[in-house]
């Protein structure tokens, strides 16, 4: 009977279930249901996919469960508003990361005032990474806690400013379409003005030139250690020489796509080649930028209680 298993036992067991499990498991009986309610309450990461029929009071009350959650990771497959982002900040206070990714034919539509808003208020808010960006036409960030921030699918950016002195990580995934008239010159000098502390830049985007490298050079980024230039037809041997001047520290660099020959990557090799850990150059007209989360936990390894699951 459920009433004689051994408390510690029921707890380890019902630790390693997802969260639906959980649910579920707290309907069982009283005992069943403190024990779940008492998980809910320590858990620090939750991992959900959130299917198309699902109701956002429902998914509001799941994460009101967890008062001490500080890192959420969402797989969408309806589309994604204004009316998610206000149930995330309004149930998850203490949030320290979130990542949201999208599903089947669900679409992104986060205005640029909406993610800015949500940006700036969360004041614990360290990481951020969004998929299917592509309605945000702009974007103004002010946040002082921020230090990774990695955007897919942007698209045709009328403005886009970095007021984040602690961003230690970017990473922008551009769509590849021709009529995109994102100014990728300012985006750089922004970055370069506001955010000191870079060391990783990561741009995929079809209108990457040698421009937006001179203005990348002039930031004078002084922990830059990884950057990669993606798609970027019209960077040329002049960028890496460029590349090279500023930056021989670097230890990572990828120009994927690239016009550059082979005297541009001897010059990599010549002036990068002692601190250099890796580097790419190749051409790849079909490169895909977009990242992904992969996640494999023990909730039984470390001290940290997660709930992760397939599908709510």
């Amino acid at each position: 009977m459920p009433r004689k298993f051994p408390a510690s036992c029921l707890w380890d067991v019902l630790r390693r279930l997802p969260p639906v499990g959980l649910l579920s498991a707290a309907m069982v009986c009283k005992g069943w249901r403190e024990t779940a309610k008492k998980l809910w309450r320590v858990a620090e990461e939750l991992q959900l996919s959130v299917p198309a029929k699902a109701q956002i009071g429902f998914f509001g009350s799941m994460l009101q469960k967890c008062p001490g959650l500080i890192k959420l990771s969402l797989t969408i497959e309806s589309d994604v508003d204004a009316t998610m982002l206000s149930c995330i900040a309004f149930s998850c206070p203490n949030l320290q990361s979130l990542e949201i990714f999208t599903s089947g034919t669900s679409v992104n539509r986060f205005t640029r005032d909406e993610l800015s808003s949500f940006i700036s208020e969360k004041r614990c808010l360290t990481r951020l990474k969004m998929e299917e960006c592509c309605n945000l036409g702009g974007l103004i960030f002010s946040s002082t806690s921020v230090s990774t921030l990695w955007l897919s699918d942007l698209h045709s950016l009328s403005k886009m400013v970095f007021n984040c002195p602690h961003l230690k990580e970017v990473s922008l995934d551009f769509s590849q379409q021709e009529n995109d008239r994102t100014n990728l010159t300012t985006i750089v000098n922004s970055m370069g003005i506001s955010c000191p502390k870079l060391q990783n830049i990561y741009i995929a985007s079809v209108r990457l030139s040698h421009a937006v490298v001179l203005a990348l050079t002039a930031s004078n980024l002084r922990g830059l250690r990884m950057l990669s230039l993606v798609l970027g037809s019209e960077i040329t041997d002049a960028s890496v020489a460029a590349i090279a001047l500023s930056y021989s520290n670097m230890e990572l660099l990828d120009l994927s796509g690239s016009s550059i020959s082979d005297s541009g990557i001897g010059m990599i090799f010549q002036c990068l080649s002692r601190n250099i850990i890796e580097t790419t150059s190749c051409s790849l007209p079909q490169y895909n930028f977009k990242w992904h989360s992969i996640c494999c936990c023990s909730t039984a390894s470390s001290g940290t209680h997660r709930l992760w699951n397939d599908r709510m």
